[in-house]
């Protein structure tokens, strides 16, 4: 039976375990040569003055290196919307589609190796009433201490500036209108 490979699509999520699980698809087949063919000939008609001196010979070099790569990979880079036509104004050589290939292979690599982390459980603190009662007591005092020495807070403050600023202002229009007025 024939595996079933789904179309790639560029990722629309960013976490960490889609990513290592789209990269482990991308990994996952293989590319045949008439695949690898297919996509060379498809890669390199992106590039419309390309004139090769002898068009089925890079064709097929470029088909060869790219049988090298998942098919995941090919298929990633023959797509004029990401792949390497997107980022190159001129047909590629092999060593480019190589370099281009080898960056890509390593990104996905490095996600399929991702292994999420275990959850971390909370620690369970121990209970003891007699210390419980202590630290309440102790915010208790430090919340008295605080509303017996501090006044205002900053937000009274704040608010009590910009009060100030208005009701500075509006006495300064009543004055400016009644020199009009006076005029």
């Amino acid at each position: 039976m024939a595996q079933q490979i789904q179309p790639w699509r560029p990722s629309t999520t960013s976490s960490l375990e889609s990513r290592a699980e789209q990269a482990r698809a991308i990994l996952q087949c293989a590319t045949s040569p008439r695949e690898a063919l297919e996509a060379g000939k498809k890669l390199i008609g992106q590039w419309p003055h390309a004139k090769p001196a002898d068009p089925e010979t890079y064709a097929a070099s470029i088909g060869a290196v790219l049988a090298q790569y998942p098919f995941g990979l090919v298929r990633e880079c023959v797509d004029p919307r990401v792949g390497l036509a997107k980022h190159r104004e001129f047909p590629p050589t092999v060593a480019c589609l190589t370099e281009w290939l080898d960056k890509r292979l390593a990104w996905y690599q490095a996600f399929a190796s991702h292994q999420p982390r275990p959850a971390i459980a909370a620690p369970v603190m121990p209970s003891d009433p007699e210390m419980a009662a202590r630290v309440a007591s102790m915010l208790t005092d430090l919340a008295a201490q605080l509303r017996a020495s501090a006044g205002r807070s900053p937000l009274e403050e704040m608010i009590s500036k910009v009060a100030s600023a208005r009701r500075l202002r509006l006495e300064e229009i009543a004055r400016h209108a009644g020199m009009e007025a006076a005029e």
